[in-house]
């Protein structure tokens, strides 16, 4: 209990006495402890100007069919990335030995990219570890028409073609 009491003193002390000891008694901080800054004027100033207007645009952004075909391109590219995070997803299961979870992810990868070679390789390369040999070679076929050199050796080897 004195302890606490002589602490108080002394912080009383130290917020009282001390400012005026040390001539610091004009100071705004120590005339008024709930005093606060005033908000700076460039704060209020920002908040309240428009955003500058979009510059003009040219005869190619205006043109119908090149607003299309960039719609198209980016379309294509959300999908390729999409189908490139279920391929990541896949791999990472198959990295776990979670070979169904990651032939799903792999059927995820190719129904939002149907044209990547390499998607279809990894899943028939699961299908065969699942011993879904027909399905696996279903894969292996189409990853090699759309051109990857390695099913068409694993077509060879394993499927009979």
């Amino acid at each position: 209990m004195k302890k606490i009491f002589s602490e108080q003193i002394l912080m009383l002390i130290y917020i009282s006495v001390l400012p005026f000891m040390w001539g610091c008694d004009n100071h705004p901080k120590y005339n008024s402890i709930a005093q606060l800054p005033e908000p700076r004027a460039q704060d209020s100033y920002f908040k309240n100007v428009p955003p500058p207007p979009p510059p003009p645009l040219s005869k190619d952004e205006t043109d119908p069919k090149k607003i299309a075909a960039e719609k198209e391109r980016v379309v294509e590219e959300r999908k390729n990335g999409l189908g490139i995070c279920y391929s990541i997803l896949a791999l990472d299961k198959y990295k776990n030995n979670d070979l169904p979870s990651a032939k799903a992810y792999f059927d995820s990868a190719i129904m939002a990219n149907p044209t990547d070679a390499e998607t279809y390789f990894n899943r028939g390369l699961i299908e065969f570890r699942l011993n879904d040999n027909i399905s696996a070679c279903s894969d292996m076929r189409k990853a090699d028409e759309l051109g990857l050199k390695e099913a068409k050796e694993i077509l060879k080897s394993f499927c009979n073609k």
